[in-house]
């Protein structure tokens, strides 16, 4: 029989032992290149509003189209006087924008351009005393006006971009005190140009109503250009030009009501009583040339049209109206041109009506609407195709006096309709996931404590989770949550709450998806800052 001395046992485990440290070295670096599925889900909670001595505020925020800025209101140096900041959504030190502001003052009106390089926002700078527009890159620097001299008692209200971020469309009372106009100004600066004409006694820009067409070419408005106090619609080269009335003669007393540009750039859609005082009926025109037509039918005596929007190919325009019996309120679809006009929804129960906030999924052709088609006074979301008769239930089943709440979203890519409701417990909301466009249906919130609900939640954009508000652990603590639509477990965005603290309804999802940004008192009871979830 073979046998080994001692010195080469010896031998043989120096060399075993040698073989092993480098297998081992050798392991180590492998996994270090590996990161773990920890690490790739160690997201962090950092603060965005810097440090402030004060019982800060926030009254609101924004973030950028490009993900990595956020701008925000806060009383940091002054209190009860709110500054506009722009901070880094990764963090980092606030930068100031506006130049000092009359004390106890708010910046409330503010827009980033669409590159995220720079933000515009209407202040009441110390030094005049007046509400002007600028323009300041989100680096800091000094802020350049981009308004024109005002008018004694003259401000601007609000404002906004054309969709390529060289324009700048915006309402003041800058050639006589009270009465507004519409200007339009390069945000590079440069010449502004009266978009509304001379100045007539009567005539007044509503300031929450003027849009620009998805080309950036023209600019749709109400206003009372002819008759004082009579609301119409009209239409202006954002260069300046000769104006195009939209609606049709109207009668004594009517009004257009409000309106909707269409996706392809030269269709808008309007609500007025133009031809029955108090009797709102919807109408389409081009904006350009100012044809336009009904789109709804005959209405009963009584009968309205509520609410509209168009679908994403501009082909149909969806509305809301008791157009078969007056205080029945149903879902039509109308074409855009030739066609039939279709109800949506099937017959409704005795007291049945289709609400308001209805949505139409992107991509597929269909709308989510909420009613109680099954039972009068039973809320439920259903779908049908924008052309086609349809009542798919979304909603899986309620509690005895459940109901889906009103403020349902629908994801980005169409996929899935998110809902609150009392499924399983009346008068306690939890959150619901529904694959679009026919279901099914599945609770995607966390098990809630005793008296514990969801309040209300965000979509990403990027359409992969949820954000929601709950007092899902303590009841009465608001604190802020995420959930994969396509399921898995819930997790909590914000850290550990100082007592008394929550987590406040201001909170969003950055446009790709990767950040969350929220207002809390976190850290200290009463004070509330900034903070990001990356």
């Amino acid at each position: 029989m073979f046998r080994r001395n001692s010195s080469d046992r010896a031998g043989f485990m120096r060399l075993a032992g040698i073989f092993l440290v480098f297998a081992l070295a050798i392991l180590f670096i492998f996994l270090m290149q590996i990161p773990s599925e920890a690490a790739e889900n160690a997201l962090v909670n950092v603060k965005l509003s810097g440090v402030s001595q004060l019982d800060l505020g926030i009254p609101s925020f924004k973030i950028s189209p490009n993900s990595q800025y956020v701008a925000f209101v806060a009383d940091r140096e002054i209190d009860n006087t709110f500054e506009l900041y722009v901070v880094p959504s990764t963090g980092g030190a606030p930068v100031k924008l506006n130049a000092p502001i009359k004390v106890g003052s708010s910046i409330n009106i503010y827009q980033f351009t669409p590159d995220s390089s720079q933000v515009l926002f209407v202040a009441r700078h110390e030094t005049t005393g007046a509400s002007e527009l600028f323009i300041a890159p989100v680096t800091g620097g000094p802020p350049t006006k981009l308004n024109r001299s005002l008018v004694t008692g003259g401000n601007v209200g609000d404002f906004r971009l054309s969709p390529d971020g060289s324009q700048v469309v915006y309402v003041a009372d800058m050639e006589a005190d009270d009465v507004l106009e519409l200007y339009a100004v390069p945000t590079a600066g440069g010449t502004t140009v009266n978009l509304t004409g001379d100045v007539l006694p009567w005539f007044d820009a509503d300031d929450e109503a003027f849009q620009i067409s998805i080309d950036g070419q023209r600019v749709v408005y109400i206003a009372d250009h002819d008759v004082d106090d009579r609301k119409e619609l009209y239409s202006v080269p954002i260069t300046g030009g000769a104006r195009v009335t939209l609606n049709d003669s109207m009668i004594p007393n009517g009004d257009v009501g409000q309106f909707k540009l269409g996706p392809n750039g030269t269709a808008v859609a309007y609500l007025a009583d133009q031809e029955t005082d108090d009797v709102l009926e919807l109408y389409l025109a081009n904006i350009t040339t100012g044809y336009q037509y009904k789109l709804n039918t005959l209405l009963p005596l009584g009968g309205d049209v509520y609410d509209f929007n168009f679908t994403e190919n501009t082909g149909r325009v969806i509305y809301r109206a008791d157009q078969l019996v007056d205080d029945l309120i149903e879902l039509y679809s109308a074409p855009v041109g030739l066609g039939l006009h279709i109800k949506l929804n099937p017959a409704l129960p005795p007291g049945g009506d289709v609400f308001g906030g209805w949505k139409i999924i992107p991509g597929i052709g269909y709308v989510v609407y909420w009613s109680d088609l099954t039972t009068d006074g039973v809320l439920e979301l259903y779908s049908a195709p924008v052309n086609a008769l349809g009542a798919n239930k979304l909603n899986g089943p309620l509690v005895a006096n459940g109901d889906v709440q009103s403020n349902f979203g629908v994801t980005n890519n169409g996929a899935y309709v998110v809902y609150r409701a009392d499924g399983d417990t009346n008068d306690i909301d939890e959150l619901y996931a529904s694959q679009l466009p026919t279901g099914p249906s599945a609770k995607i919130s966390a098990p809630l404590v005793a008296n514990g609900e969801v309040a209300n939640f965000r979509i990403s954009p990027d359409s992969a989770y949820a954000v929601y508000l709950a007092d899902q652990e303590t009841d009465g603590v608001n604190e802020l949550y995420y959930v994969p639509l396509a399921g898995g477990p819930a997790r909590k965005m914000n850290e550990p709450l100082v007592a008394e603290g929550q987590v406040t309804n201001y909170y969003d999802v950055s446009p790709d998806g990767a950040r969350v940004v929220y207002v809390a008192d976190q850290e200290v009871d009463g004070k509330f800052e900034l903070f990001g979830y990356i």
